[in-house]
C-alpha cells in the first residue's frame, strides 16, 4: 500500500529483519519519503466471523 502512494514500505517477518528495516526506514525518512514498516508478529489461523 505504501508503494502505491509513493512511499517506502517494508515488511518484517523475522526478528533478524527488525534493525535493518528500521535503518532502511530512517534513510528514506532523511530523504523526505514517508515510511510504512509492517511487523508480522504471528500468523492467525482462526478468524472471527459475524454470526458464527
Amino acid at each position: 500500500m505504501a508503494l502505491a502512494f509513493g512511499s517506502f514500505g517494508d515488511r518484517v517477518t523475522t526478528p533478524e529483519e527488525i534493525i535493518p528495516a528500521i535503518r532502511r526506514g530512517i534513510e528514506q525518512t532523511k530523504k523526505g519519503v514517508p515510511v510504512l514498516l509492517e511487523f508480522v508478529t504471528s500468523k492467525e489461523t482462526e478468524v472471527s466471523r459475524p454470526g458464527t
